[in-house]
């Protein structure tokens, strides 16, 4: 595995460095390097459940639904706002719930096309292992750890960009990682703004969404649940208070298909 940025010990917080297939702090904390190239640093005391995270159905269905271009609209304009980075792709950047590994392979893709793939350092950190292991296969060259977005295995001021993908968000330690001048990019699930079209969104969420859930992954509970959970992130403008509260600074957002979703992105001075 790559390791451009440092790893930091989940239990003492020293410095890892790579042994073999292994990597250790100087206080003998060890961590094995699994066989598809990524390190497991959830411990004990930050795992809430046996399994954390997304079960491996959720994990493989919405890696198919991902595969298959569905939300490659998204993936472009997430793309866009990274390349458009002072330095383009030539950055390091973290993705906090990185999932199966999709955004970040509509990423290299695009550095690709703009000439830097080699210039461009990724990380992806989650908390589900299966989502983790996934991502390892697509082979994209990047530094990868099953971890928690609520303490996140690297140092102060690591990374120039931040990614967080329908995940979830600790602002403070989104601002502790970013080097000053860096970027926070959020995409969540957002509320929609016409009452006529919230209707419509609302039918589509609690009926059509569970049973589309049911036929193309036999799992209508979790597609209902994911529906119900859109509902509770914050609006608009809670999270631009959210992440001005948090210390960041030109806060803005861009809502995208009138509001179902919206892109956040706020700076590190």
């Amino acid at each position: 595995m790559i390791n451009f940025v440092p790893f930091k010990c989940p239990v003492c917080q020293q410095a890892l460095a790579v042994s073999g297939r292994s990597y250790a702090c100087p206080q003998a904390h060890s961590y094995d390097l699994a066989r598809q190239g990524y390190l497991n640093l959830l411990v004990a005391q930050q795992r809430r459940s046996k399994q954390p995270g997304d079960s491996d159905e959720m994990v493989l269905s919405r890696q198919r639904f991902l595969d298959q271009g569905s939300y490659q609209s998204l993936a472009s304009a997430i793309a866009e706002i990274v390349g458009s980075h002072r330095s383009g792709f030539a950055q390091s950047l973290l993705d906090m719930g990185c999932g199966e590994g999709y955004y970040l392979q509509q990423l290299r893709a695009a550095a690709n096309l703009q000439g830097q793939n080699s210039d461009f350092q990724i990380a992806g950190v989650d908390i589900s292992k299966r989502a983790v292991r996934e991502a390892a296969k697509r082979k994209l060259y990047l530094q990868l750890a099953v971890g928690t977005t609520a303490a996140l295995p690297f140092f102060d001021q690591s990374f120039d960009s931040l990614l967080c993908v329908f995940s979830p968000l600790s602002a403070s330690e989104a601002l502790r990682l970013l080097k000053p001048g860096g970027q926070v990019h959020i995409l969540e699930f957002s509320h929609v703004g016409p009452k006529p079209l919230a209707r419509a969104y609302d039918l589509w969420s609690f009926q059509v969404l569970p049973r589309l859930g049911q036929a193309v992954a036999h799992d209508r509970d979790s597609y209902q649940y994911l529906a119900e959970s859109i509902r509770k992130f914050p609006d608009q403008q809670a999270l631009v208070d959210m992440l001005t509260d948090a210390g960041f600074e030109r806060v803005r957002y861009e809502n995208l298909s009138s509001g179902i979703a919206a892109i956040h992105r706020g700076v590190r001075v």
